[in-house]
């Protein structure tokens, strides 16, 4: 099953209607969700920009002028959402910032898939995440990725990792604990 389809299932069954997704490329997430779900709210979160990637992580384009054609490709995506869709072209740390704790139903991160990078995407969403939300990604097959999901999960002593198919991570938020950085 596709990580669209999941993701997909899994709001309509909890019946979430805010959505992060951070790190959002072309937007096929988005594109799906927007139009197969019933959301109030849909935030994009990516900067789209070339970043310098250490050896063996996916960096599929390399110019900045082939993410501003991918950026425009999203802008379309929007337009036919413009009442819940909101782009937020800046990193996920200047993002995070935006929102209020406990405010947001549903965040999928699947954005720089270097441990480091990932441990700090958890530790910034965990707090926005509402009770009864929940906080998941892609990529769970990846090296780098499966073991900062533990890392920090296992840290704060939360062992429900649910794992999808599609390479799709899911943590649902059962009580608000403050993560230990």
């Amino acid at each position: 099953m596709h990580r669209t389809v999941v993701i997909a299932d899994l709001i309509q069954k909890n019946k979430y209607t805010s959505i992060v997704e951070v790190g959002v490329y072309q937007g096929t997430l988005a594109k799906y969700l927007l139009n197969e779900c019933k959301l109030t709210s849909y935030y994009m979160v990516d900067p789209w920009v070339v970043y310098p990637e250490p050896e063996g992580t996916i960096g599929k384009i390399e110019s900045q002028e082939e993410w501003e054609k991918t950026f425009r490709k999203v802008l379309k995506i929007v337009k036919k959402h413009e009442e819940v869709a909101k782009v937020l072209r800046m990193t996920s740390k200047e993002a995070s910032k935006k929102f209020k704790p406990l405010s947001i139903d549903l965040v999928f991160v699947d954005a720089r898939h270097v441990f480091d990078y990932v441990v700090e995407d958890i530790c910034l969403w965990w707090p926005i995440v509402k009770v009864g939300g929940v906080l998941s990604g892609h990529d769970f097959k990846q090296k780098q990725v499966k073991e900062a999901v533990h890392f920090v999960f296992e840290k704060e002593n939360i062992k429900s990792i649910n794992t999808k198919c599609g390479g799709v991570w899911i943590v649902e938020k059962r009580v608000h604990v403050e993560m230990r950085k």
